[in-house]
């Protein structure tokens, strides 16, 4: 249990996110932000350790998951790859300790979701030495 979603759909949040911490402009224009951030360390005396690469890689595994059932859903989402670097800086820490989170949390990334303005294009084919059999 070393993972916080937030959710944040209130403008001024999505622009206090944008503005401290550095984000892409779509933030500010999702309908839905999703911040995803997980812990190194165990805070609980029974959980299982909290290794320093497992929580942040199975918190990305969380949000991809959130994306497939988004889309299921007929909802667009796009992953933004910058929460590590923005709660990093002091400004991010600041934001964090505003929503009531304490601890030596990292950013994951963002998930922003929303209604797609246009069906989504195929995807391009893949190259041809995308896939390597041994």
């Amino acid at each position: 249990q070393c993972r916080k979603f937030i959710v944040v759909t209130d403008p001024a949040v999505k622009k206090e996110i944008h503005d401290k911490a550095g984000t892409q402009p779509m933030i500010e224009q999702a309908p839905v932000v999703l911040v995803l951030c997980a812990t190194p360390d165990t805070e609980h005396e029974d959980a299982m350790p909290c290794g320093e690469v497992k929580h942040p890689i199975d918190m990305a595994l969380s949000g991809a998951y959130m994306m497939l059932e988004a889309y299921d859903q007929g909802l667009g989402s796009c992953w933004i790859h910058r929460a590590k670097e923005e709660f990093e800086s002091e400004e991010g820490k600041a934001l964090l300790k505003k929503w009531g989170i304490e601890g030596d949390y990292i950013g994951v990334g963002h998930c922003i979701l929303g209604y797609p303005a246009e069906e989504p294009r195929p995807a391009a084919p893949r190259k041809p030495d995308y896939i390597v059999y041994a």
